[in-house]
C-alpha cells in the first residue's frame, strides 16, 4: 500500500561498492483510498504528499545517470584490458618471441588502471590475469545494467504513482465542488 518503505533495496552492484548506493523501496498504489487513509503519508493537504513523490522520482532518476556514469566507466577499463591484451598478443606473435618469452623468459609487466598494484609475470599467467579482470569487468557492467533496468522501473513507478494521487485528488476535488454547486444551486432555487 505505501509507496516507499524506510527498507532500502539493495543493488547487485553494491556488492563493488564501499559506500553502497541506498534506493527507496517504491511500491505501485493499489488502493487509493486505503493509501490516503494513512495519516503518516496524507494529512489532507496534496502538496508535501506530490512533493515526497516527485522527490523518489528525482532520486531515482539521479541514481540512474549515476549506474550509467559507472557502466561507461567500467567499459573504458574493459577497452583499456582488451587493448593490453591484444599488444601482448601482438608481441607473441613477433619472430623474436621465442627468444624473448621461453629463451630469456622475459617478463610481462601487467597493471590495470584502477589498481595500484603492479604484477611481474610470464606471457601465459599476464593473458590469464587479462582474461580474469576482463571476466570481472564483464559481471561489473551486467550487474550495474540490471541495476539500472531496477531503478528505471521503480522510477516510473514513483511517476505513475505521483500522476494518480494528483489525478484522483483532482478529480475527486471537482465532484467536491460538483456537489456544493448543487446543493448550492438547490438551496438558491427554493
Amino acid at each position: 500500500m505505501a509507496t516507499s518503505s524506510l527498507l532500502p533495496i539493495d543493488l547487485i552492484s553494491n556488492k563493488y561498492r564501499v559506500d553502497p548506493v541506498v534506493v527507496p523501496n517504491i511500491q505501485r498504489i493499489d488502493n487509493i483510498r486505503e493509501f490516503l487513509e494513512d495519516s503518516n503519508i496524507f494529512n489532507g493537504d496534496i502538496n508535501p504528499l506530490v512533493e515526497r513523490l516527485d522527490s523518489e522520482y528525482k532520486q531515482c532518476y539521479s541514481i540512474v545517470q549515476l549506474l550509467k556514469e559507472e557502466v561507461i566507466e567500467q567499459n573504458v577499463l574493459l577497452d583499456q584490458v582488451k587493448k593490453s591484451m591484444l599488444e601482448l598478443q601482438d608481441q607473441v606473435k613477433m619472430s623474436d618471441a621465442g627468444q624473448r618469452f621461453l629463451v630469456d623468459r622475459e617478463k610481462i609487466l601487467v597493471q590495470f588502471s584502477d589498481e595500484t598494484e603492479i604484477t611481474e609475470c610470464n606471457v601465459p599467467t599476464a593473458l590469464e590475469l587479462y582474461s580474469l579482470k576482463m571476466g570481472k569487468l564483464y559481471v561489473k557492467i551486467l550487474s550495474l545494467d540490471t541495476d539500472i533496468d531496477f531503478v528505471t522501473y521503480l522510477r516510473n513507478v514513483s511517476l505513475i504513482n505521483r500522476d494518480y494521487v494528483k489525478n484522483w485528488y483532482n478529480k475527486a476535488e471537482g465532484q467536491n465542488e460538483n456537489v456544493n454547486t448543487l446543493k448550492n444551486n438547490s438551496e438558491n432555487s427554493t
